[in-house]
């Protein structure tokens, strides 16, 4: 990571992703405003310009094909330097292995992931709490699916 850009705190250029995969409009609209609200309200608490804002609507966090999602993975590739705000690591993905490639995306780009309700670091200690969290989304979302369906997934033994 360009840590002369990021460490010193001078980049000042943000982007905001939000998501939700709710499936009623009504809700999903409130969530997404409420994301993006909060995101610009710690954009502008940090003094960044926020360029752009990808929303992925009604789409699931287990996939890097969310077209939003796409969109600001390929603008971070071609514009380094960014902060990534998100609201909640559920709202980038709910799924452990996707957090973690998209991390290493945002990584690469010499970004830095930021959000308004946890702070997000680059140390060891950091990144594991971040993949601890990630992974609590995945749970909650597989425990959302059991309760849909009305059975619940018996754990693999094993392998």
């Amino acid at each position: 990571m360009n840590q002369a850009v990021l460490s010193d705190n001078k980049t000042s250029k943000a982007i905001i992703y939000c998501r939700s995969a709710c499936k009623n409009q009504v809700a999903q609209r409130g969530m997404l405003d409420e994301q993006e609200a909060s995101c610009r309200d710690y954009a502008k608490r940090k003094g960044y310009k926020v360029e752009h804002v990808f929303i992925d609507n009604g789409f699931p966090g287990t996939t890097l094909e969310n077209p939003s999602l796409k969109a600001m993975l390929s603008f971070l590739e071609t514009n380094p330097g960014h902060t990534v705000i998100i609201d909640d690591i559920a709202r980038l993905a709910r799924n452990l292995e996707m957090h973690v490639r998209i991390r290493e995306i945002v990584d690469r780009a010499d970004c830095r992931l930021e959000s308004p309700n946890m702070e997000l670091g680059e140390d060891a200690e950091s990144r594991f709490v971040e993949h601890m969290i990630a992974s609590v989304a995945q749970h909650g979302r597989h425990n959302e699916a059991s309760a849909s369906t009305g059975r619940r997934k018996e754990p693999s033994h094993g392998n």
